[in-house]
């Protein structure tokens, strides 16, 4: 699921649908750009091999290290919280049209 203007004025209806689609916007946005970050940190090591590295002790080890440390512990996780938080906004907006429950 992408961010955008639409959603954002469908989930205004409601406040709690609202409050869970910023932090869907905000965890979403730091998943891509972090993704972005480990995948350039993954790339320039392999560049770095085929440059010729130098060996089982090379520096792009670091490299590939520090991109997989950037994508699965820093990326995943909020892309994960992203998820989570959109699908409370819409669990939200849903509670809005329901209306308040009936005795």
């Amino acid at each position: 699921m992408r961010r955008s203007d639409a959603l954002g004025s469908l989930f205004a209806a409601s406040d709690s649908a609202a409050a869970y689609y910023t932090r869907f916007e905000t965890h979403d946005r730091y998943a891509d750009w972090f993704g972005w970050v480990g995948t350039a940190l993954v790339l320039s090591g392999f560049v770095g091999d085929l440059a010729g590295g130098g060996g089982i002790f090379s520096r792009t080890y670091l490299l590939y290290g520090a991109g997989l440390a950037v994508t699965w512990g820093v990326a995943l996780p909020a892309e994960r919280r992203a998820s989570t938080d959109l699908s409370n906004a819409i669990w939200w907006y849903n509670q809005s049209l329901a209306g308040p429950p009936r005795p």
